[in-house]
């Protein structure tokens, strides 16, 4: 990364060879980040520090959604010629269920996304059943296969197959993040391959209905930005790259947004806007942290929301800055949809 970043730099670079180095950069960011959030999961899991947040939803959408996702996905790993294919129960049109669904769906997109990886011809399906009390979902391919010595290593940590550390890229984390995940919402995970023919991955979780009136409250509770409308937010944040991103995520809100570099402007812009409704505060600041602004701020305005954005991603951070007067907590990079979640929870 650093080394093609500084090749952008010379004069003589031609539009082709420039957004190569640039294709080459933006690959090789994703491939850290993943590796850094696999990290932090697996440390959050054993350290049981990650949380499950269980709620009601419509898990056909969360489906679609990942078919959408892997149909763009094979397209930009050049594998266009693969057929992945979602099947639902002929009988259901919906199903509301209670489970956490951010991380089934993290369980789903690592599951297919190794599919996608070890596949060059055929197809993936996956799908989902109901089995007395339990959902059982599959991720089927007609990839690579495993040998039974592969099968019993599958879901240890960094062990992967010889085929696949030789061909393909990845850390060995993903299968163990998976049944982690699986262990957390108290399901399971099996699976059954052969050498050249392919593999199947079939997980269980505990299958608890919901009442469709819940999911769609939920539903409407995370996108209703009407909310935030005419709102005053001030956002505290010194890095131009990480005000960048927030500008850019945050630019279709219809809320009135004030910048400040440190902690001492942002203190200043606070004491000059009376109205201000929310502050999101990035922690390590010059001239004035975010921690002793805030406090200084809750001296003017008691009660006033103030949101810690840091990097420190682990619930005891968390705890911690609830406990030096914070309102919340979120953690870089920053999910927009949490943040909104968030910033609609706060915003009064």
């Amino acid at each position: 990364m650093v080394g093609f970043a500084s090749l952008l730099h010379q004069e003589n670079l031609d539009a082709e060879t420039r957004n190569l180095y640039i294709d080459i950069i933006e690959s090789s960011s994703r491939q850290l980040l993943n590796l850094v959030n696999d990290i932090i999961d697996v440390s959050r899991i054993e350290a049981g520090e990650l949380k499950i947040n269980k709620t009601p939803f419509e898990l056909h959408k969360i489906l679609k959604e990942t078919e959408t996702l892997f149909e763009q996905l094979k397209h930009a790993r050049g594998k266009q010629n693969l057929k992945i294919k979602l099947n639902l129960p002929e009988n259901k049109q919906e199903l509301y269920i209670v489970t956490d669904p951010d991380r089934l769906k993290q369980i789903l997109v690592n599951l297919i996304g190794n599919a996608l990886k070890f596949t060059e011809k055929g197809g993936i399906d996956f799908g989902y059943g109901i089995e007395d009390d339990q959902l059982r979902f599959y991720v089927s391919d007609t990839g690579i296969g495993m040998t039974e010595d592969d099968l019993r290593l599958v879901f240890e940590r960094f062990k992967r197959s010889e085929q696949a550390h030789r061909k393909y890229e990845g850390t060995g984390l993903g299968l163990d993040i998976t049944k982690g995940l699986l262990d957390l919402l108290g399901g399971s995970i099996s699976v059954e391959s052969q050498v050249g023919r392919g593999s199947v991955f079939t997980f269980r979780i505990p299958y608890v209905p919901a009442k469709s009136q819940e999911a769609i409250h939920n539903n409407e509770q995370a996108i209703g930005v009407e909310r935030l409308r005419g709102k005053k937010i001030l956002i505290a944040e010194d890095e131009k790259v990480n005000r960048m991103y927030l500008e850019i995520i945050l630019k279709e809100l219809p809320v009135e947004i004030f910048w400040a570099q440190n902690g001492q402007e942002a203190l200043e812009i606070f004491m000059g806007q009376e109205d201000i409704s929310l502050v999101l505060m990035d922690i390590k600041m010059p001239v004035m942290d975010g921690e002793e602004a805030m406090q200084k701020m809750l001296e003017i305005r008691p009660g006033t929301p103030v949101v810690a954005q840091t990097a420190n991603a682990l619930s005891s951070d968390r705890e911690k800055y609830l406990e030096s007067g914070f309102a919340d907590h979120i953690s870089k990079p920053i999910d927009r949809q949490l943040l909104i979640r968030i910033m609609e929870r706060w915003a009064l």
